[in-house]
């Protein structure tokens, strides 16, 4: 009884006989290894569906974190794997005929096609014992492009916008700006510390001190009561610029000498004109 030969024998042995410069015992030799080869294959391939199958199921019912240490621990597979092995029996689910018969490293690719580009590719496969490898490897790569392509637009849409680089002339006219802000900053400063050191001067280092640990606890507190307090002492005026430089009537009658020494350092201590440091 003849017999038959299966699509896969066929298959190697189409392509062995095309090979050139071979003996009759090194033809035979390569027909019954490739033919093995390929019958290796497709236990292969029937092995990856399984093998998703089983992977799904345990992953549907492993908490979050659990499945990946299980991958390593107990199955030695990489997460990258596993999902290869899953896409496989999830998305190729019933077209295990027609993918049979090319290389696995294909066949995960197809897997984790988007529907629409998969279902297209799996459609020019007229033969499943002899799909046109090369045309559905160039078809994957196209859509792996295209993939990489709008990941890489989407990305560079989520970046933050760069400032834009400014001119020698712009960055002239800012070094300027901050070198004037620097300035009135140091003028100021150097105003507030000469004002202060009148003020320690007229009130003396003991009080000087106390103010000073007083405010140490409790800055806030002691600076409203100080703000409070000197508020207090002015008379009511029309405006906040009479506070800070209070006009001085010719007819002020002089009060006592006492009285004339007190008004003296209120009048120091109540001068805070800065305006010439601005």
């Amino acid at each position: 009884m003849t017999q038959i030969p299966t699509p896969v024998e066929r298959k190697t042995a189409t392509k062995v006989s095309s090979v050139k410069d071979l003996t009759p015992e090194q033809k035979e030799l390569c027909q019954v290894a490739a033919a093995e080869i390929c019958r290796c294959e497709l236990v292969a391939m029937k092995a990856a569906f399984v093998i998703g199958q089983k992977l799904i199921k345990v992953k549907g019912r492993l908490d979050h974190g659990q499945f990946t240490a299980w991958l390593k621990r107990d199955v030695g597979y990489t997460a990258r794997t596993a999902q290869n092995y899953m896409n496989v029996a999830r998305y190729l689910n019933g077209k295990y005929e027609t993918v049979s018969h090319l290389p696995m490293r294909t066949v995960y690719d197809l897997a984790g096609l988007p529907g629409a580009n998969r279902s297209e590719i799996i459609g020019i496969i007229k033969d499943a014992a002899n799909p046109p490898v090369a045309e559905i490897k160039q078809r994957i790569g196209v859509v792996k492009n295209e993939q990489r392509r709008a990941k890489l637009e989407d990305d560079l849409k989520r970046r933050p916008k760069r400032r834009p680089v400014m001119t020698p002339a712009q960055m002239k006219a800012a070094e300027t700006k901050n070198a004037n802000i620097r300035m009135k900053q140091e003028k100021r400063a150097a105003a507030l510390k000469e004002q202060a050191a009148r003020w320690i001067e007229k009130l003396g280092p003991v009080l000087a001190a106390e103010i000073a640990h007083a405010m140490k606890d409790d800055w806030y507190g002691v600076w409203g009561a100080l703000m409070d307090a000197a508020l207090a002492s002015v008379p009511p005026v029309a405006s906040i610029a009479e506070i800070v430089s209070p006009a001085k009537p010719a007819d002020v009658v002089t009060p006592d000498c006492d009285d004339a020494e007190i008004l003296e350092d209120t009048e120091e201590l109540t001068d805070i004109d800065l305006t010439h440091a601005a």
